[in-house]
């Protein structure tokens, strides 16, 4: 009360203004500038922690300080101890002066850092004029540039504040905790010299002014070190970046196509490199037979002769076959040629197969799919036995009787169980049908379905050596066309029951046990049919056809439709990758019919001059690029790549580069398509004129 005077007029206010003026530097303040519209952030004696209370410029919901209120005068009073009377309980001061790096009682400069510890007096504060926010700062009371890492200690007595002016989207929230960010201060930088504050207690991640840690006021800092980490540098130090690289490669390795899907799977591969084989096997002059057997067969219509192991037919006749692998001049394809040494007519034989040969070309390709083709039969005298029957048929590599292909038993060593899925043998029910449902509408009966005579691969049958019963008068002449066509029906089921108990079946007390057997281990329609064919009582006058077995297991028919057109797609898909492979494979053989020629038209440089130039450095870049380090690169999907654009023509670039690295061409490939087949064209006009037999495209 003593500061007042009746007037009014405050006297601290008077005494502070005396002060500024006697000042060394004429009362400027170096720090804080109530008419600035920025704040200083060189100030290093600021304790927001002595404000008041209730003090509406102080914000616990905001990450950063709004200085805006703190100034409420042009000259901000500076209240001296020593005014104060000794003992009074006032509340805390409003303001602590944060314009100059030093405190001024008396005019005695006093270092903040080293202020004593001991409690300050207290005073009553003193209110000051309002100031209008947006005149002193410029946008609603926040500095510009302001910063939101001010720190920010657990002061009490704030819970039910206000929003400042300028701040309206925050929220009060009870203890500080939730609160949301003033609008316009998510990305603002840290003031200078507040990078490495340490973390007040309540608030781990702001951090205190440098040069405040000693001030009374400031909470208690956790004696435990903290270092901030906000961009996480020392998570990634020890972050496994061998093991980020090889979840990369996981995820990004189904989006590029692997090598295996250009060819076609190793199944297929094997199968055919196995027939590759077979079909061109020849006999080597070591070999027995090589001087034995005649170079040609029938006026040198068929040569190469090999011959086929005895496993290919077992079956015992009073006479002796030999079997060969021949190749036609005619056609160039392999057949099987079966010479007959029994002394047989030549008109007979040919009269005997003659409707199977007709059979044969009412089919559209020619032969029957699980029929192997009758092709000729002519007498032959190029043999050493002197005058025999030759049979022609289509040869199927890998393909051998089931006898051999099951490794069956002789069923006087007793029967196994059960060793075939049924489903298996449901299979080759339907093939076996299909063949015979081919045959008997033109009044044949096959009189061939034997382990010894049926064929197999890869669970597809085919029935061998069809007419050969006929020809050597093999078939009974007093049976009926209908009881030899019944007796199909039960060599079809004989052979079922052969293929699944792995013997053979061939007489009627073995069948009884067989078909028992059957009966308990598989489903009730295999067992009904079985049992219809082979122990059905008929009447001689009326046998079941083809038709009428067929009826029973028409169901099964359908599985088997399901499975031959699935497997038509999968063929149909590795059939054209190796379209595409044949594609490139013409491509790779004009490039190399041009590159590196010696010499053309009797000039040695015609490879290396013109535009076959720009093909010996696209042959370079497409099969001789290397690495930094100069180590090849074997890189099958860049040759592929390179040879499509090439062979489509495209109308994009690409960069070539000679061996000296002298000279860099930019060409597209639509022009190198044009080059190579300017180039091809010419060799072919020239391998025309010099007679040449050129069957390229």
């Amino acid at each position: 009360r003593s500061h007042i005077s009746r007037s009014g007029k405050d006297k601290s206010y008077e005494k502070v203004t005396n002060m500024r003026k006697n000042s060394p530097k004429g009362g400027k303040r170096k720090s804080f500038n109530p008419k600035a519209k920025t704040f200083n952030p060189n100030a290093k004696t600021f304790n927001p922690t002595r404000l008041k209370s209730n003090a509406k410029a102080f914000n616990p919901g905001a990450r950063s300080f709004n200085p805006a209120p703190i100034a409420r005068a042009k000259s901000t009073p500076v209240l001296r101890l020593e005014d104060q009377p000794s003992g009074s309980h006032s509340k805390p001061p409003v303001v602590y002066q944060p314009s100059t790096p030093s405190y001024i009682p008396n005019g005695k400069v006093i270092n903040p850092t080293n202020y004593p510890t001991t409690p300050v007096p207290e005073f009553k504060a003193v209110k000051m004029p309002p100031v209008d926010n947006k005149s002193r700062w410029g946008m609603q009371g926040i500095p510009v540039g302001y910063t939101s890492n001010l720190p920010m200690g657990n002061v009490q007595g704030m819970q039910g504040m206000q929003p400042v002016q300028g701040m309206q989207g925050m929220q009060p929230v009870q203890g500080m905790q939730g609160m949301q960010p003033v609008q316009g201060m998510q990305r603002m930088q840290p003031m200078q010299g507040m990078q490495r504050m340490q973390p007040v207690q309540g608030m781990p991640n702001i951090q205190p002014v440098q040069g405040m840690q000693g001030m009374q006021g400031m909470p208690s800092v956790h004696s435990q070190q903290y270092t901030a980490d906000p961009m996480g540098t020392q998570e990634m130090g020890d972050y496994d970046w061998e093991a980020e690289r090889r979840e990369q490669k996981r995820i990004l390795l189904p989006l590029r196509r692997p090598v295996q899907s250009f060819f076609m799977p190793n199944s297929l591969v094997e199968d055919f490199q196995q027939q590759n084989q077979l079909l061109t096997a020849r006999l080597q002059p070591e070999d027995r037979d090589f001087y034995r057997l005649p170079m040609t067969v029938d006026h040198e219509r068929y040569h190469s002769l090999m011959p086929l192991p005895p496993a290919f037919d077992a079956t015992q006749t009073s006479h002796a076959a030999h079997l060969y692998k021949v190749t036609s001049t005619k056609d160039g394809l392999h057949y099987v040629l079966r010479r007959e040494t029994a002394n047989l007519s030549e008109k007979y034989a040919a009269r005997a197969i003659a409707p199977w040969i007709r059979l044969n070309k009412k089919i559209s390709s020619g032969s029957h799919p699980t029929l192997v083709a009758v092709r000729t039969v002519f007498e032959s005298q190029d043999f050493d036995e002197g005058k025999c029957l030759c049979f022609i048929y289509d040869y199927h590599p890998g393909a051998f009787p089931v006898f051999t292909q099951f490794q069956m038993l002789d069923s006087k060593k007793g029967l196994a169980g059960a060793m075939e899925p049924e489903h298996v043998l449901w299979s080759f029910f339907n093939q076996l049908m299909m063949a015979i449902t081919t045959v008997h509408p033109q009044g044949l009966a096959v009189n061939n379905i034997t382990p010894y005579r049926v064929l197999v691969k890869s669970n597809r049958l085919r029935i061998n050596f069809c007419g050969i019963p006929e020809a050597l008068q093999l078939v009974p002449g007093t049976k009926s066309v209908s009881e030899l066509q019944f007796s199909d029906l039960k060599d079809t089921c004989r052979l079922l029951m052969s293929i699944a108990l792995r013997t053979v079946i061939n007489d009627v007390v073995t069948e009884q046990k067989a078909f028992e057997i059957m009966k308990a281990s598989y489903s009730e329609d295999l067992s009904e049919l079985l049992k219809y064919v082979l122990f059905t009582k008929h009447d001689s006058k009326k046998l079941p056809t083809v038709w009428d077995v067929q009826s029973l297991a028409w169901h099964r028919l359908v599985d088997e439709v399901h499975h031959t057109y699935t497997h038509i797609d999968y063929l149909q898909n590795q059939l054209a990758k190796e379209h595409q492979n044949g594609r490139l494979f013409a491509l790779i053989a004009k490039l190399s019919f041009i590159n590196e020629r010696p010499e053309h038209r009797n000039n040695p440089k015609w490879s290396e001059t013109g535009d076959r130039y720009l093909i010996k450095l696209f042959r370079d870049f497409v099969f001789h690029t290397v690495d930094e380090e100069g180590r090849p690169q074997i890189d099958l999907g860049h040759v592929v790549k390179c040879l499509n654009k090439l062979d489509a023509a495209s109308a994009e670039k690409t960069l070539l580069t000679s061996r000296n690295e002298d000279s860099m061409l930019v060409v597209s490939y639509k022009e190198l398509n044009r080059c190579v087949h300017a180039a091809f064209e010419e060799l072919k006009v020239a391998a025309d004129r010099k007679g040449g037999d050129m069957k390229m495209m």
